[in-house]
């Protein structure tokens, strides 16, 4: 846990900063990189109901805009998805670093196991506590995988 509270702070107030620029309405006019929309700037129709480009190629050293939203609904609609994505990260990273942690965990108890009780963490074993022994029993047989189904007709 303790190597997973920086990521779980981090990836955090990131998703509170991209909440607070997207929701701030001074900055209608949102930048998305490439790693938040994969998705073509898209031509805007013009007063003539011909199709024009929505914005002038940004020059270089100037961010290059990846999708100019035509509606304030579309760049809500948008920033919904992102928040719903944003949060899946933070959870996945969250439920990573457990897994992590559980693993690490897990190696520890299987070298302590092995090397106090001479145990092999990987047969069965049953613990007599009346006669204060561990035994080891065969482990039960595993169902072998269902045969594919024999061709009609042959």
């Amino acid at each position: 846990m303790k190597r997973a509270l920086p990521w779980l702070i981090g990836v955090g107030c990131l998703g509170v900063a991209a909440a607070l620029i997207w929701r701030n309405p001074a900055q209608r006019e949102v930048t998305a990189t490439a790693e938040t929309s994969a998705t073509p700037a898209q031509p805007s129709p013009g007063p003539s109901g011909t199709t024009q480009p929505s914005a002038p190629q940004a020059a270089a050293g100037e961010e290059k805009i990846a999708y100019t939203f035509p509606d304030d609904a579309k760049m809500q609609e948008f920033l919904q998805l992102w928040q719903r994505r944003q949060a899946s990260v933070v959870r996945m990273s969250v439920l990573q670093s457990y897994w992590n942690e559980e693993q690490t965990s897990l190696t520890e108890l299987n070298q302590k196991l092995s090397t106090d009780y001479s145990m092999d963490v990987e047969k069965n074993y049953k613990l007599d506590d009346q006669q204060r022994v561990l035994i080891e029993v065969p482990a039960p047989p595993t169902p072998a995988p269902p045969s594919p189904p024999a061709p009609a007709g042959q």
